[in-house]
């Protein structure tokens, strides 16, 4: 991971100017796993260093360029990474709070601990939006599920007109939804459930409960948790975690289940090739009424027989798309390999 930082301008400071104890100074920052982006942050770092060291500059460009030769790098597991990230960043502010308390007015507290707030929530969710990207870029036959599903989840929410604060929630959660196989065998991501041994196959089974465990470290998350954590409840009450049954269930989890399970029909998987977009509704259909809720079946069979007929085209993605969401995967059309 590479860390950049740029510290506030003089101004940008306001109250009493700038800091003089280095635990009260401030900064912009950009933290990433991309490995482009780190490698070129590394360049801005090997540039930066040069007029002051220029021979531990050059020594990091050498070990810079060997770690750039290096090929067939395995997949890392980030979920340790994220999670330590997250920690550090709420101690590490809380701390800042902590000693800005000593020596700041109670009025100016209130208004730099809003901030503080609001800029670590950003920085928890940047690091869940990573992990969730990872995710994808593991499941090289799906590695578009998440943007799919959210944008899949939130039509679906519009043509059932859900509140405004609903549909973000929904779309949130439909990006976030897979995060719990952050740690998943690669087995998870090359083989169908009935190929699975019974370890990774439980694994994958319990994989919305481990989603909900992970963003529980958000309590500002709490929505999007409760959906993640119940999209695999059944309609029938035969579902995880808990065995909610119909209305039970909450709407957008119903929603996220139903899209979820299609989209993963319309991509190959192990030994089994992609459904079109008539035979993954048909398997859905097939399910109305035990899994899945038969309002939200008719519904997505409306879109998807729309998109048959040419009058509609199946979003790619949601209509608003987090900035830290880096997107370097070249996108078809939305089932354009299963239909084909």
């Amino acid at each position: 991971a590479m860390v950049l930082c740029h510290e506030l301008s003089e101004d940008e400071y306001v109250v009493n100017g700038r800091p003089t104890i280095d635990v009260e100074r401030k900064f912009y920052g950009l933290w990433t796993f991309d490995q482009t982006l780190v490698a070129k942050a590394a360049e801005i770092l090997i540039e930066r260093c040069r007029p002051y060291d220029p021979a531990l500059a050059d020594t990091i460009q050498k070990q810079h360029q060997e770690i750039l030769n290096i090929k067939d790098v395995p997949p890392t597991d980030m979920t340790n990474v994220v999670s330590r990230i997250v920690s550090y960043l709420e101690t590490s502010q809380q701390q800042m709070i902590a000693m800005n308390r000593q020596t700041r007015e109670l009025w100016e507290l209130e208004g730099q601990a809003l901030r503080v707030s609001r800029n670590l929530n950003a920085n928890k969710l940047q690091a869940f939006l990573r992990m969730a990207q990872k995710v994808d870029e593991r499941d090289w036959t799906n590695p578009i599920a998440s943007l799919q599903v959210a944008a899949l989840s939130e039509t679906l929410g519009q043509m059932l007109d859900l509140p405004t604060l609903q549909l973000r929630r929904l779309r949130l959660a439909g990006l976030l939804f897979r995060v719990g196989l952050a740690s998943a065998p690669n087995e998870v991501f090359t083989h169908t459930p009935d190929e699975l041994d019974d370890a990774t196959l439980t694994f994958w089974q319990e994989r919305s409960v481990l989603g909900a465990q992970l963003l529980t470290a958000m309590p500002e998350l709490a929505p999007v948790t409760k959906i993640v954590a119940h999209h695999l409840e059944y309609w029938d009450g035969s579902g995880k975690p808990d065995g909610l049954r119909e209305e039970e269930i909450p709407i957008e989890s119903r929603i996220l289940g139903l899209i979820s399970y299609f989209q993963d029909l319309i991509q190959a998987r192990g030994k089994r090739i992609a459904f079109s977009l008539g035979e993954a509704l048909e398997k859905c259909i097939n399910h109305s009424g035990t899994y899945f809720d038969p309002i939200l079946v008719e519904s997505l069979s409306n879109v998807i027989r729309l998109t048959e007929m040419g009058l509609m085209q199946l979003p790619q993605r949601p209509s608003q798309l987090p900035n830290v969401w880096l997107e370097e995967v070249v996108t078809e059309k939305f089932g354009s390999k299963a239909s084909s």
